[in-house]
């Protein structure tokens, strides 16, 4: 995918607390940005503004986290279940239990090769953005909508 070649990744340590993280994207003037959790060796989902606002939710609204830590493992991740505990007793939470937790962003990785009509079919579905992922697993670049919209609008 050519429309994206030269383009820096952010990507943000899936360790670094979840303020560290809204830095990163503000410095950086980005909405989102892959979490790589070095554990795992994968990337765990994309951070982005709407997870900011939904971890603002939990941790404003105490008595509805805790209330959610009565449901069930079956009803709740256990990464929930974690996010939840640590902002209940204000300690930093790591930003990989906070990526994708909105629901309204998910990680959808590509390779080099797929087409540009691929593409827009998976923005079509209602992805936003996709990461472009080499053969070693590692993010080359992110294609967004914005990407293809400013192409068709160019050419």
């Amino acid at each position: 995918i050519d429309l994206v070649a030269d383009q820096k990744v952010i990507v943000i340590d899936g360790e670094v607390p979840i303020e560290e993280a809204c830095d990163i994207l503000t410095r950086n003037n980005i909405s989102s940005a892959p979490v790589y959790d070095a554990s795992t060796k994968s990337y765990s989902g994309m951070f982005d503004w709407a997870d900011v606002m939904t971890y603002l939710l939990i941790v404003l609204k105490k008595k509805d986290a805790s209330k959610q830590l009565e449901k069930s493992d079956a009803e709740l991740s256990a990464e929930f279940n974690d996010l939840v505990k640590l902002a209940s007793h204000c300690q930093p939470v790591p930003v990989k239990l906070a990526s994708d937790l909105s629901k309204k962003n998910p990680f959808y990785s590509v390779l080099p090769e797929t087409s540009l009509l691929q593409v827009v079919e998976l923005f079509g579905s209602g992805i936003h953005r996709v990461a472009v992922v080499d053969a070693d697993g590692v993010i080359t670049a992110i294609f967004t909508q914005s990407t293809v919209d400013n192409y068709f609008y160019q050419n």
